[in-house]
């Protein structure tokens, strides 16, 4: 009886076949990879042009190719892949050569590159190769075989960049599910109670303002959208509750009707439309009143889930960023609305562990991770990034509102009174990073902004908040 082959096995026999493949080949056609590397190579700082222009006329591109700092080392970056598709020799380059490839596959992952874009690429590297060899000095039999040779180099490529790029977004999507169901928790079920409170307490205000003298305008009052409870349905209620998307979207939709309401309840308080506004005033407290009743629908579906999370502080760990950042980075793109990231650590943690105990230095990590989360806004997030640091995400906010919220956030941390063996008070302070998203679409670029901007607080003194400058020396690539 045949043996039947665990999928995962034949998996990396098909890859050991791939990789003996493309040796093979390298190793049996140098002379004509030379002859091919020198009419090819001499161009490629064209190609690079031509494809980046062609590709930006494509519907969907521009949102990955159209950022300045993406313009500028892309096009270097894509003639220098070109060149490296000739260079390896031994056994040993060539299998460095195909880690670069699925490194590359990664990056695209990262950025959540549609695959067709990356597949038209191919196709306009292809065209311009070919018809650089067509127009060469090379003789018809020879011709023939170094159009085989580029075409199987550049699918090999494609074969090991795919390869990569499916692996990271399968596992990106087992991270969003099982992100959903870790966080439909008690947890949760306390925060939908408490937007609710906070939902309500943005109605009295706008009630309240609404009868002032004088009375605001709408630019003065605080909108739905940026309160607790719609930054809170804008950023994490479509992440938590993928089964229940009608009633999400139902919620989105009672925003846009509060919004609305709020804007015809200042027209007819300005013209002093009494009867009409006691209405409209009305309608706006039972839309509010609807949105609560479907927020407590969505507690029914809490669950006690907790494995996914960091053990210590029941923080999101590492592993949910890239679900999260992604997410942040479309909705950043498509609504106008930029975000910022912080990343805190605690000064001189090393001496907490070494003169208390790692017990003790646990038991600081969960208070500070504990005032982290109770200080940020509903729709913002906060992980657990390693060992002493925190990353926090600040979702649709400038720059300024963000180096307000880091400082404030350092100050609670520096005035709290921590508490070591449960009774002794304790001190500590912080420093923090803090990067704005510019529409890179490389989420890891402003995460490493931010962490250059933590070491530079570091540097200075600590217990201070440092701003990235957005400008890094190497940032990550595609091809």
């Amino acid at each position: 009886m045949p043996v039947v082959m665990p999928h995962d096995d034949k998996k990396t026999v098909l890859r050991e076949i791939e990789q003996e493949r493309l040796v093979e080949i390298y190793q049996h056609s140098q002379a004509l990879i030379r002859r091919v590397e020198a009419i090819i190579t001499p161009s490629v700082e064209r190609i690079a042009d031509l494809f980046y222009t062609e590709m930006l006329t494509i519907v969907g591109a521009q949102p990955f190719l159209n950022h300045a700092l993406v313009d500028t080392r892309l096009r270097l970056s894509l003639a220098e892949w070109i060149k490296q598709l000739f260079l390896p020799q031994t056994k040993e380059e060539v299998y460095l050569h195909i880690q670069r490839q699925r490194e590359v596959g990664n990056i695209h992952a990262r950025i959540n590159i549609p695959i067709y874009l990356v597949h038209h690429g191919i196709r306009v590297l292809k065209r311009e190769c070919r018809q650089l060899l067509i127009d060469s000095n090379l003789e018809r039999n020879e011709m023939a075989t170094a159009l085989s040779l580029v075409e199987e180099l550049l699918d090999y490529s494609s074969f090991l960049i795919n390869e990569s790029y499916f692996n990271d977004i399968i596992i990106n999507e087992r991270s969003a599910q099982a992100l959903r169901m870790n966080t439909i928790n008690q947890g949760l079920a306390m925060d939908c109670e408490r937007l609710r409170s906070l939902l309500f307490d943005w109605l009295r205000r706008i009630l309240t303002s609404l009868y002032q003298t004088p009375a605001p305008t709408l630019q003065q009052l605080p909108t739905i959208f940026s309160s607790d409870f719609g930054l809170w349905v804008t950023y994490k209620a479509e992440l938590l509750f993928i089964d229940h998307q009608q009633e999400v979207d139902h919620l989105k939709a009672q925003l846009i009707k509060i919004n609305e309401l709020v804007k015809q309840a200042i027209t007819l308080r300005d013209t002093n439309s009494i009867i009409e506004l006691g209405a409209t005033i009305n309608n706006l407290n039972d839309a509010v009143t609807h949105s609560s009743w479907f927020l407590s629908s969505f507690i029914n579906h809490a669950l006690e889930m907790e494995s996914g999370r960091d053990p210590l502080t029941h923080l999101f760990n590492r592993r949910y960023i890239p679900t999260i950042m992604q997410r942040a980075i479309r909705i950043s793109a498509t609504q106008n609305a930029p975000f910022c990231i912080l990343l805190l650590d605690i000064d001189f943690f090393k001496k907490v562990n070494d003169g208390w105990g790692h017990d003790n230095g646990d038991a600081i990590l969960i208070q500070v991770g504990e005032l982290l989360v109770t200080h940020v806004r509903a729709g913002d997030f906060v992980f657990r990034y390693g060992g002493e640091e925190f990353l926090v995400l600040l979702n649709d906010i400038n720059l300024d509102t963000a180096t307000h919220i880091a400082e404030k956030l350092r100050l609670l941390i520096e005035k709290h009174t921590f508490y070591i063996n449960k009774t002794i008070p304790f001190t500590i302070t912080t420093s923090i990073g803090i990067a704005l998203h510019e529409g890179h679409p490389d989420y890891s670029v402003v995460i490493s902004q931010a962490d250059g901007a933590l070491y530079q607080a570091k540097e200075k003194g600590r217990n201070r908040i440092e701003v990235a400058n957005n400008l890094l020396s190497n940032p990550p690539t595609t091809a």
